[in-house]
């Protein structure tokens, strides 16, 4: 009977426990495909990644390289970097989700959402895709 009393404490106490979600594992390379109003550019983003907190760099031909920092929470991302165009600092917002197949997609913002497009990505080592 204490038997029976104790797997059942332990499995009430197993399924009481929460669980929180993994953290997706975003450091690496990716090589990005990215469409703003049908014109697509391929920047490079490249992170590292310590616990939910991201940084690294940006490398496209019309935003030119930034530094940026992010978060990442589950399979959801977000990425912040201030470019230059014209001579004027413009804030720029990745926010995207891994996918099952190891690919990264979701929506850039830029200027404060007057400018917003999407985009896709692809780890360049082939990790995870």
């Amino acid at each position: 009977m204490i038997r029976i009393a104790s797997i059942i404490l332990v499995a009430a106490l197993a399924l009481a426990t929460p669980t929180t979600a993994q953290t997706a594992d975003l450091a690496g390379t990716w090589n990005m495909s990215v469409d703003v109003n049908g014109n697509v550019t391929t920047p490079t983003l490249t992170l590292t990644q310590a616990a939910d907190t991201l940084s690294g760099t940006y490398q496209s031909e019309t935003l030119g390289r930034a530094q940026v920092r992010g978060t990442v929470s589950g399979n959801d991302f977000t990425v912040r970097f201030n470019a230059e165009m014209q001579g004027q600092p413009i804030p720029v917002t990745y926010a995207g989700t891994l996918q099952e197949d190891g690919t990264l997609s979701g929506t850039i913002e830029l200027a404060g959402g007057q400018i917003s497009g999407t985009f896709t990505a692809k780890r360049e080592d082939g990790v995870g895709g």
